[in-house]
């Protein structure tokens, strides 16, 4: 058992290279389904996925069945405990000694791998479904080593090594999920940030420390984007401008919002819009965006930084994107003063019906 990238096949192989083995595994059963392929639709990988599934058990029961009793090897995630349990039954019923072996890594590393292989060989597991196992791997684990005659944990993986603090760089840069391959190191526009990123701060003591990276939309949050635009042009005629004055600053000078339709960033990073009537300059956004902040202390941000946005804007009205990091990896929490004049956490800051 192991996530997807956590190198189960090499492991495997190894351990096959000493004894003779069946080895059923889903993923090399896949090619023989009419339809898959290397550029699968997300609907259509899950159903090659769930058909190998079921395919593997069939070949699992034949192997444990088969009166010359070979060794079995069983490649599965095993997150889901129950179900790896039954096939372990199945094993036991017909007289065979049971082990279990978890290939363990960091889901980093697991993440990173699975980004390498698909680049390489076209192989891709989709991101979500890592990280939803990597949340049970160690519970399954826990709870499928009672049924057992043997479990082992294998670290398959260097701590004092660089490919954790690769996979940790991989995953600012381009944080997960996403739904395809990225670029890869060694790439000419790997970590690219977009034009007008600033970089951070030199300036000592300064909280516009981020470091921003080529950070995007996911597919269902551009989706939804584009949904509302094509709403704003329709209902406005075309004219997005005329909305943001009209229904976004309404009245104000500038607004400072969380963006509706944010990018995927790294763990308690938030994605923020501000807006203005008039352009505003590098000192003039800088010494707003911290007197903003002081307005709203206390606070957990630890530092933000900015990308005006160059050469991708859909309205024409001066507007540039803002990231807020929140302490210890939890998203940004500002306290404003309620009419009494107590201050409250406001976890749901004012933010208009545009935002993009």
């Amino acid at each position: 058992m192991g996530l997807p990238g956590a190198g189960k096949s090499t492991v495997k192989k190894e351990r096959m290279s000493e004894e003779l083995f069946v080895n059923v595994e889903p993923d090399q059963l896949k090619r023989y389904h009419k339809d898959c392929s290397s550029n699968m639709s997300e609907e259509t990988d899950t159903e090659v996925h769930r058909w190998s599934v079921r395919r593997a058990v069939d070949a699992f029961e034949d192997a444990v069945r088969d009166s010359r009793r070979r060794n079995v090897l069983f490649d599965s995630s095993g997150s889901n405990s129950q179900w790896l349990a039954r096939r372990l039954e199945t094993a036991r019923d017909a007289g065979y000694h049971t082990q279990l072996l978890w290939v363990d890594v960091p889901v980093e590393i697991a993440l990173l791998r699975n980004r390498d292989r698909a680049k390489s060989r076209g192989q891709w597991c989709p991101e979500n479904i890592i990280l939803d196992k990597a949340k049970v791997m160690q519970a399954s684990f826990e709870e499928l080593r009672a049924t057992v005659d043997v479990a082992e944990r294998l670290q398959n993986w260097d701590p004092n090594g660089h490919e954790l603090r690769r996979a940790q760089e991989d995953l600012y840069l381009y944080p997960a999920p996403r739904s395809r391959a990225t670029v890869r190191p060694g790439d000419p526009s790997y970590g690219e940030a977009p034009p007008g990123a600033r970089p951070p701060s030199p300036t000592p003591g300064s909280r516009r420390t981020i470091r921003i990276g080529p950070w995007k939309r996911s597919d269902e949050v551009m989706k939804a984007k584009s949904a509302r635009l094509k709403w704003m042009d329709e209902t406005y005629r075309g004219d997005r401008e005329k909305y943001v004055l009209e229904e976004v600053l309404a009245g104000r000078e500038i607004l400072l919002e969380r963006n509706m339709f944010p990018y995927a960033l790294p763990p308690g990073m938030e994605h923020w819009t501000i807006w203005a009537r008039s352009t505003m300059e590098h000192d003039a956004l800088c010494v707003y965006i911290e007197g903003w902040l002081n307005a709203r202390q206390p606070h957990n941000v630890t530092a933000w930084n900015y990308d005006d946005n160059r050469q991708m804007r859909t309205i024409d009205v001066w507007h540039v994107h803002v990231y807020f990091q929140g302490a210890d990896g939890e998203l940004p929490k500002f306290c404003t003063a309620t009419q009494g004049g107590e201050l409250s956490t406001n976890k749901t800051y004012a933010r208009s019906p545009c935002s993009v």
